[in-house]
């Protein structure tokens, strides 16, 4: 058995409109009703459908012709729902244009809730893009005295000591959690940064070197265009994690 799949690759943006279940009520649809019955009622909110595709919701009135055919109804008769009923408008500015009134007025909370989520969703990821540009200009300026991760067990007994004290300066438990460990950072950027780019220094590549977030959060070194290895992304997560977390201890300091 065929099943048409036409109406499955649309979206709620492509076909949604308001049908108010007391449409039948209004006076206007019942002399409409009375004059065509139910061939008139559908015929109307076929129109409303077809006018619901259309670019501000306005059909050419000059192609009602074509409208006509499509409905499958004469053109007399659509010419007189069109314009006798007070149920739609005919407008003559560059082209003469048809429309509903009241779809247009009904569309409205509809059309500012998806202008308010698309202005949104612009905000947050003008938001990340900030965050992504400042990890970069962050990591690239830090400081190049940074030991790699081979030599980290030399500051281990140091690390330990001041576990506490860097436990009481990130005073919000959201930062508390993204800097508990290496993994717990290295999953909140990956996460909310897939794809970031960022550099290193010292520690063991060229300062140039660039290293981006990859699928699964891997690292990848877009020079070579090689996948670190564990061990190797290990120095790189540690160094970016010992960063970070300085610089946000210093700033609830302070400093």
């Amino acid at each position: 058995m065929n099943k048409d799949n036409s109406v499955s690759t649309l979206t709620k943006d492509d076909v949604y409109f308001p049908h108010f279940a007391r449409a039948r009520n209004d006076r206007k649809i019942k002399r409409l009703r009375k004059d065509f019955k139910l061939e008139g009622y559908a015929v109307y909110f076929m129109i409303l459908e077809i006018l619901r595709e259309q670019p501000g919701y306005k059909y050419p009135f000059d192609d009602i012709d074509l409208l006509a055919d499509e409905i499958d109804i004469s053109l007399p008769i659509l010419n007189t729902i069109l314009s006798s009923y007070g149920l739609f408008k005919i407008e003559n500015d560059n082209e003469k244009m048809f429309f509903s009134p009241k779809q247009i007025e009904y569309m409205q909370p509809y059309l500012i809730k998806k202008e308010q989520r698309r202005l949104a969703g612009l905000a947050s990821a003008q938001k990340r893009k900030e965050k992504q540009e400042e990890m970069i200009k962050q990591l690239s300026q830090a400081d190049s005295s940074q030991r790699p991760f081979n030599d980290r067990s030399t500051k281990e007994k140091k690390e330990k000591e001041t576990k506490e004290k860097e436990s009481k300066s990130l005073s919000s438990k959201e930062e508390r959690e993204i800097y508990k460990n290496v993994s717990s950072f290295r999953k909140h950027y990956v996460d909310m940064f897939p794809g970031l780019e960022f550099t290193t220094q010292s520690i063991g590549w060229e300062n140039s070197t660039i290293f981006k977030i990859g699928e699964g959060g891997l690292l990848i070194n877009t020079k070579n265009k090689k996948i670190l290895t564990k061990e190797d992304a290990l120095k790189v997560w540690t160094f970016a994690y010992e960063h970070f977390k300085n610089k946000a201890i210093k700033k609830q300091s302070g400093g």
